[in-house]
């Protein structure tokens, strides 16, 4: 909803993003609960299968990065932001 109200100027574009950040964060985490279980149902799979061990490494330092720029976003993150809210693209 923040999306849509960016062009319009009602919403901070700082705010939206965060949202969105942890809006992915979010699904990344629903994601890992079931990417443990289905492969060792289905598969067979044990949980600490190299593969699914690193799979869950890699999307638990996606899940950091994106709340930690949600919560401690550097300046050129949030100037960056504010620029592509100032410019939108035609």
């Amino acid at each position: 909803m923040l999306r849509r109200r960016l062009p319009l100027g009602l919403a901070d574009p700082v705010v939206a993003d965060r949202i969105a950040l942890w809006g992915v964060a979010g699904g990344l985490i629903a994601f890992l609960f079931m990417a443990i279980p289905v492969p060792q149902r289905v598969m067979g799979i044990s949980p600490e299968h190299p593969v699914l061990s690193m799979m869950q490494s890699l999307v638990d330092r996606a899940v950091a990065v994106c709340i930690g720029l949600a919560f401690f976003p550097p300046r050129a993150y949030l100037r960056r932001i504010e620029n592509r809210a100032a410019h939108p693209e035609s």
